[in-house]
This record gives C-alpha cells, structure tokens and sequence, in this order.
C-alpha cells in the first residue's frame, strides 16, 4: 500500500497536469484573434479613449474592412460616442499596394445630435486606421461614391 505523504503530491501533480494538457488542448482549438485598438471619443471631454477588442482571423475575409466594420458598430464602453450614425456601411475597401481606398454608405453623411460633426469623424476613423494598420500610406475615403479626402 502507498504512504499517505506520497499519495498527496501524485493527487496534486496529476491534477496539475491533467488541468495543463486541458488548457494546450483548449489553446490549441480555439480561434485565432488579433488584438485591435479602437478609439472613439467621449461625452465627457474631446479626448481620445481606447477601446481594445479581439477580432477573429479569418481566411475569407480582410482585416481591415473587418476592422472597419466593427469601428461602425460603434464603442462598447459607456460614454463614448459613436462616429458614425446607425446603419453607415463599408460599400468598398480596396487596398492598392500601400494606398486605401474605403467607401461609407450614404448614411455617414446623416445628421444628430451625436454624429454631427463629419470632419471630425473622418479624422478618428483615419486615426484608427493609421494607428491598427501602420503599412498603409495614403488613406482615400468616400461617401456615397464621392471623395471626402483632399489629402491621403
């Protein structure tokens, strides 16, 4: 029969062990994210607040319209603002050697009492992109098929 003192530590390290294969294991299968910053602004000061989300990898589909996609969604923090009103959509994202050009449906151009200044908006979405996706150069957005953007 086994000694009382050594039945304790072999409990002990195979539920240690046991617990360490279930966690490679559920590592293993789970899917691979990318970890993004998002920054929106608040309702309480004109700064800048992060907002850090995982986004799934996926094969089939482009980060950085994914990424788009989400920061349309708007924040999940309470007191941020949204950038964009409800409904606004990505129409296009196209990426040209170290150029984007993204389209916003017509609906980023509607206006209330959160989402009225335009400019302002396209600055934060520029800055979120800039700040997510570094190998991009010039940035050209439109709205409803039109450009917004004098400058890239």
């Amino acid at each position: 029969m086994m000694n009382k003192r050594l039945l304790m530590p072999l409990v002990a390290a195979g539920i240690f062990a046991g617990a360490l294969i279930f966690s490679l294991v559920r590592f293993a299968m789970s899917p691979s994210c990318e970890r993004c910053v998002f920054y929106f602004s608040s309702y309480d000061s004109d700064d800048y607040y992060a907002e850090v989300r995982y986004l799934n990898k996926d094969k089939n589909r482009d980060m950085l319209n994914y990424f788009v996609d989400e920061f349309l969604l708007g924040p999940m923090t309470n007191r941020l603002k949204e950038a964009f009103p409800e409904g606004t959509r990505v129409e296009f994202c196209i990426r040209q050697g170290d150029d984007l050009h993204l389209g916003l449906s017509k609906n980023a151009l509607m206006v209330d009492s959160v989402t009225f200044d335009i400019k302002k908006n396209l600055e934060l979405l520029r800055y979120n992109i800039v700040n997510n996706f570094t190998n991009l150069n010039k940035i050209f957005i439109y709205i409803d098929g039109k450009s917004v953007t004098t400058e890239g």
